[in-house]
């Protein structure tokens, strides 16, 4: 890879927020997890999913939506090993003031087919 595997999220000063995972394998697929729990501001990495704090149930939910389709929770990463969605300021604005945390899971292929987590990263809405 030309740099670490990672996830990103970040929001203009317009309100609209881009959410992305870069450096993965071309073409494999991904998943990306959203807790809003505080422990992971409070004790990052401790958790057992991966180190990101979320509830079986929200892993479960976020896993279904991904298989329906749901790009905002997997698909497959593009030939750069990338993947960018962009959401507009009016459809995250119920979220102003709250601290979200994510990170991305990609299905490494080549060669061992094992799982490669990012580091779970925080975005504040504004």
């Amino acid at each position: 890879f030309a740099g670490a595997w990672s996830y990103h999220g970040t929001q203009a000063s317009n309100g609209d927020a881009t959410l992305s995972l870069s450096n993965g394998q071309a073409s494999a697929p991904y998943y990306i997890f959203h807790s809003p729990d505080p422990l992971n501001g409070t004790s990052p990495g401790t958790s057992g999913f991966f180190g990101l704090h979320i509830s079986i149930a929200d892993v479960w939910t976020q896993l279904g939506l991904a298989m329906n389709g749901n790009p905002l929770f997997g698909g497959t990463l593009n030939a750069n090993g990338a993947f960018t969605m962009s959401l507009l300021a009016g459809e995250v604005a119920f979220l102003s003031g709250q601290t979200w945390y994510g990170m991305g899971v990609q299905v490494t292929p080549s060669p061992t087919g094992i799982y490669e987590v990012t580091p779970v990263e925080s975005i504040t809405f504004q």
